[in-house]
């Protein structure tokens, strides 16, 4: 009985195929993308400055550029796209009472704005329009405000008409991607 067994058993092996080998497994894989985007802006951190001049005219009465060329101050801002610029508008000093014959009422001068290397300038303060842009990129930091080249308007024989003169100088930073 025990031969019996046996040759069952082994028939039992023979009649019974290897186990196959498993095929290989192969991974699925499935994607979810994720973006998102960052608008291009510029922003002013300190967008204000003041620059007190005090008095515009010598002696004589004619006007001196010493009181206003060299004359700066330093706004702070940034921008986050790489074709960002930046336009610079002088715009004149002036006295609202008319300047009669021999006075001038209004100080015209240049004004630049230097940021991340790139100087902005509008030299005509009288047409109020600014001076060309320049692709200031991506920055933070200084704009540092200067004027120079200042005169009377009219000339510099002119006396300089008694009281209060203000002007502004307009610093545009525009966003671009």
């Amino acid at each position: 009985m025990n031969r019996l067994l046996l040759t069952a058993a082994a028939l039992v092996g023979l009649a019974t195929p290897a186990a196959a080998s498993a095929a290989p497994v192969t991974p699925a894989t499935g994607t979810v993308t994720v973006d998102g985007s960052v608008a291009a802006r510029c922003q002013f951190t300190t967008g204000t400055a003041t620059i007190t001049l005090g008095e515009l005219a010598k002696a004589d009465g004619t006007f001196d550029p010493t009181t206003v060329d060299g004359q700066n101050r330093t706004l702070q801002g940034w921008c986050n796209g790489t074709n960002s610029s930046m336009t610079v508008n002088a715009q004149s000093l002036t006295n609202s009472t008319a300047a009669p014959t021999g006075f001038s009422n209004q100080v015209d001068y240049t004004a630049t704005a230097l940021a991340n290397s790139q100087s902005a300038v509008d030299t005509n303060s009288t047409d109020n329009t600014a001076g060309a842009p320049v692709t200031v990129g991506i920055f933070s930091g200084d704009i540092k405000v200067t004027l120079s080249a200042s005169s009377s308007h009219g000339g510099s024989t002119l006396k300089m008409v008694a009281g209060a003169y203000a002007g502004d100088v307009l610093v545009t930073l525009s966003p671009a991607v």
